[in-house]
């Protein structure tokens, strides 16, 4: 078993990093902040991606169709920041055996107290990105109280989602995480594991009615799934707050109108429940969200008007 993350006292890490020049090993959690000096690169390889993919389309009868796309891609030498950044080079190297000879401790150079100093970080073609899951889509139409009634569900699962970013560092399950190495490189923001958009439209002119469901499930700290790849025991210095984005339900209703002379006035509501987003901290002030998933602004109402143009 692997130390705690962020802890070197296990006797093959210490020796690793004594192997390295490290002298004064700390006791506690690490917080590195070495010089880093970031270009881009000469010797970046093209990104070798495998997909596979299928879908499936039903209609059972004429009002009804039926959708499934099932993905599976797998990208080699995708291109980010060398080793992962700065502490999964470090790690990458402590953990690989603390070798001078490796590219990852080559990285870096320490102080004359043996503490890291200064970190070179090229754009570098990764070890390995991935992602497995399905996509779906159900569309019905039906006339009902004398209208046209349209309802549309549609979601995703994300089957798997993992990133390896250098040789000496397990992948990293980023599947329903958020942040930590599964947030700062290619593959963007949080990634729930579910995610739900289902609409129902009902119009009889010159009315239409129109409510949208927009759901995701809950992420865990992308440092927990670090740690695991590290083969650590989860870090102990994550705030409680800050271990979990929860999920979410957003409802949009909207009323339009189909005026004379081809113009259509609109009104709406977004996030009419006015659901706040899941934040990361110790109090309202002093917090942080992923921006791209959640509602930051709260319950907001709009009114729109469209002209078609015809000759």
């Amino acid at each position: 078993m692997r130390p705690a993350f962020g802890l070197l006292d296990e006797p093959a890490i210490v020796a690793a990093c004594e192997r390295n020049g490290g002298v004064g090993l700390p006791t506690d959690n690490i917080d590195f902040f070495p010089l880093a000096t970031q270009t881009g690169s000469t010797t970046l390889k093209p990104e070798n991606a495998r997909t596979m993919t299928f879908g499936v389309v039903a209609s059972p009868f004429e009002s009804l169709t039926l959708t499934a796309d099932y993905y599976d891609i797998k990208i080699r030498d995708a291109i980010g920041t060398f080793g992962g950044g700065a502490q999964a080079t470090i790690f990458g190297c402590i953990f690989g055996g603390g070798d001078p000879a490796d590219p990852l401790c080559q990285a870096f150079q320490r102080d004359e107290g043996g503490q890291i100093a200064s970190i070179f970080l090229p754009t570098a073609n990764l070890i390995r990105v991935a992602a497995r899951g399905i996509d779906w889509q159900a569309s019905y139409r039906s006339r009902v109280l004398g209208g046209n009634l349209a309802l549309n569900l549609s979601g995703t699962r994300l089957l798997k989602s993992t990133l390896q970013l250098n040789a000496n560092v397990d992948p990293i399950r980023c599947g329903g995480a958020f942040g930590g190495a599964c947030g700062f490189t290619i593959l963007g923001a949080a990634q729930p594991q579910w995610k739900l958009y289902n609409r129902v439209t009902w119009s009889r002119r010159p009315f239409t009615l129109s409510l949208r469901h927009r759901y995701f499930s809950g992420t865990v700290n992308g440092r927990l799934r670090y740690a695991e790849a590290l083969g650590a025991t989860p870090p102990s210095n994550i705030p409680g707050r800050a271990l979990r984005l929860e999920e979410r339900n957003y409802f949009d209703a909207s009323i339009g109108f189909a005026l004379p002379r081809t113009f259509d006035l609109t009104f709406g509501v977004n996030n009419l429940t006015n659901r706040k987003p899941s934040l990361l901290g110790t109090n309202q002030i002093q917090a942080n969200t992923d921006p791209s998933l959640y509602d930051v602004i709260g319950r907001r109402f709009f009114v729109t008007l469209a002209a078609k143009l015809t000759r």
